[in-house]
């Protein structure tokens, strides 16, 4: 079972952290942090929660389809997500854009058990591309 647990948190993390490798866009609507690295921290939890609204909120129009439909899906796990081992760091910013690394590790409990895991070794760099839409920094993968 223990494998079936950190294999299922790897593949969540792999998919997770390569759709938010991508280039930027543009669109809009939603509120969220004062910084790119609030507004990641904020994107990842809702992700995480399964938090759709939120999610869409916090995505541009561009991407925002997409990250909806993957939030959905990670609210169809039954698991829980422990982020307070993740740590966002801005390591690019314009007026307009930004580029916000994640270090760290998130912990998956499934099934009465608990995996930690680190992002740095899901194989894809965990970066997240933002923009600033409608006076609010939004995660466009």
């Amino acid at each position: 079972m223990r494998k079936f647990i950190v294999l299922s948190a790897l593949v969540v993390m792999s998919m997770l952290i390569a759709a938010c490798g991508g280039d930027g866009g543009t669109g809009g609507g939603g509120a969220s942090g004062d910084s790119p690295d609030a507004a990641a921290r904020n994107w990842f939890t809702a992700y995480f929660n399964g938090d759709v609204e939120a999610v869409g909120n916090l995505t541009c129009a561009a991407q925002r389809d997409a990250m909806v439909q993957g939030a959905e899906a990670i609210g169809a796990v039954e698991a829980e997500y422990d982020l307070s081992g993740l740590s966002f760091s801005v390591t690019e910013q314009t007026d307009t854009t930004a580029v916000v690394t994640g270090s760290g590790s998130v912990r998956v409990t499934a099934a009465g058990q608990t995996v930690e895991q680190p992002v740095d070794q899901s194989g894809v760099p965990p970066t997240l591309n933002l923009v600033r839409e409608d006076n609010a920094w939004k995660v466009c993968p």
